[in-house]
C-alpha cells in the first residue's frame, strides 16, 4: 500500500510564483498544442444599423416643492438655521404632563417633547411684548438637555436686537434664551 504525501509548502509556494503554473500551462512549449484562436470578425452585411441622431432630451421641469408651513400654520417664506443649545431641565411636578411624560417615556424623550411644544406655543405666539428671560423661572433638577432646533432668521435676529444690541453672543446663546423663555412660558400656563 502506498501512502500518498501531500505536496510540501515549498512546493506549493514555489508553483504560486511561476507564471506558467498559475496559468496551469506545460514547463515547456509544446509543438502539438493547436494555436489560439483569435476572435472571429463579424461580417460586414450581419453589423446592425448605426443610430439615427436625435435631437436632445430637453431636461426635466424643476419641481417645486410646498412652502413651509410652521407650527402656527403660517407659511415661512424667510430663511431658517439650525442652532444648538441646552435647555435646564425641570424638576417634574407630581402630577403635571411632564412627570406623565416621563413616567411612560423617560426623561429625555419627555423633556424632547415638552421643550418641542413649549417652543411651537412660543414661536407662534411672539411679539414685541413677550418675556426673554436670561435664567429659567421654574425650579431646575440640576441637569440640562442638549438639542438642536430650526428658528427663522427672522426672529432670532428680533430677538437678538433685544437682548444683544452690540451683536457678541453666539447663536447658540440667542437660541437658549428663547428656549429657557418659552419652557418657563409653557410650564407656567400648565
Amino acid at each position: 500500500m502506498k501512502l500518498i504525501q501531500p505536496p510540501s509548502y515549498a512546493s506549493l509556494r514555489s508553483k504560486l510564483n511561476d507564471p506558467r503554473a498559475k496559468a496551469e500551462l506545460p514547463e515547456s512549449p509544446d509543438a502539438t498544442a493547436p494555436a489560439p484562436l483569435e476572435p472571429a470578425r463579424p461580417d460586414a452585411s450581419v453589423l446592425p444599423p448605426a443610430p439615427v441622431p436625435t435631437a436632445p432630451m430637453s431636461p426635466p421641469a424643476p419641481t417645486t416643492s410646498p412652502p413651509r408651513v410652521d407650527a402656527a400654520g403660517a407659511e415661512s417664506a424667510t430663511a431658517r438655521k439650525v442652532y444648538k443649545f441646552r435647555v435646564p431641565v425641570p424638576v417634574a411636578a407630581l402630577g403635571s404632563e411632564f412627570a406623565k411624560l416621563i413616567e411612560a417615556y423617560g426623561e429625555a424623550d419627555a423633556m424632547g417633547m415638552i421643550l418641542k411644544s413649549a417652543l411651537d406655543a412660543w414661536v407662534a405666539n411672539y411679539g414685541p411684548e413677550s418675556r426673554l428671560l436670561n435664567k429659567p423661572d421654574y425650579l431646575t433638577a440640576g441637569a440640562s438637555f442638549g438639542t438642536t432646533r430650526r428658528f427663522a432668521d427672522a426672529l432670532v435676529a428680533d430677538v437678538r436686537a433685544r437682548i444683544d444690541p452690540y451683536d457678541r453672543r453666539a447663536d447658540g446663546f440667542i437660541a437658549q434664551r428663547i428656549a429657557v423663555s418659552a419652557l418657563s412660558d409653557y410650564l407656567q400656563r400648565a
